[in-house]
């Protein structure tokens, strides 16, 4: 197991120079949406900075090994700003706009 963040490349190199690696479960990003407007009247760019810059390295490291397989924690709140429709959401349910910063974020990447 490592631990580290994803925004500064040299961890990153340290996990893909550790073994072959051939996906990538991308589970590393702030996840609270209540939080991320709480963050997010403190200091705007908090919630962006980790979890798009920390996205847009974990891309640039992943083509670099030539890794092509991720797996990505996406968001219902991409989705939609309401209730969950009662025949549910899949991937061809048209994204909307994000209800918070977190929401925002998770539609970015």
């Amino acid at each position: 197991m490592f631990v580290g963040d994803i925004r500064k490349e040299e961890n990153l190199d340290v996990v893909f120079r550790y073994d072959k690696i051939d996906a990538v479960i991308h589970f590393a990003a702030a996840k609270s949406a209540e939080e991320s407007v709480e963050e997010y009247v403190k200091d705007s760019d908090k919630y962006y900075d980790n979890n798009i810059t920390g996205t847009i390295k974990l891309l640039n490291k992943m083509s670099e090994y030539k890794v092509n397989t991720l797996v990505f924690s996406s968001s219902y709140c991409v989705y939609r700003e309401t209730e969950t429709p009662k025949d549910g959401i899949d991937e061809d349910t048209p994204i909307q706009k994000a209800a918070n910063p977190y929401g925002s974020t998770k539609r970015f990447a």
